[in-house]
């Protein structure tokens, strides 16, 4: 998937600005839900429970960036 998003911007010279802020945010938006479910898969402790609220806040903050683009 990142492949052919990274093949895509790589080949369209004439990519406006607004258009790479949202390829960068839609990459980071499966960054962090890619990031979600391994942390889900993981055993549970108090430093996974950290990381998993601070991941989530993140992908939050992309998808708002996302909406308003």
């Amino acid at each position: 998937m990142f492949d052919e998003i990274f093949l895509f911007a790589s080949i369209d010279h004439n990519l406006s600005n607004e258009s790479l802020d949202r390829l960068i945010n839609e990459i980071k938006r499966y960054y962090f839900k890619r990031e979600i479910k391994k942390i889900l898969s993981e055993e549970d402790t108090e430093e996974k429970k950290k990381q998993l609220k601070k991941i989530s806040e993140n992908l939050k903050e992309v998808e708002k960036k996302l909406i308003s683009l």
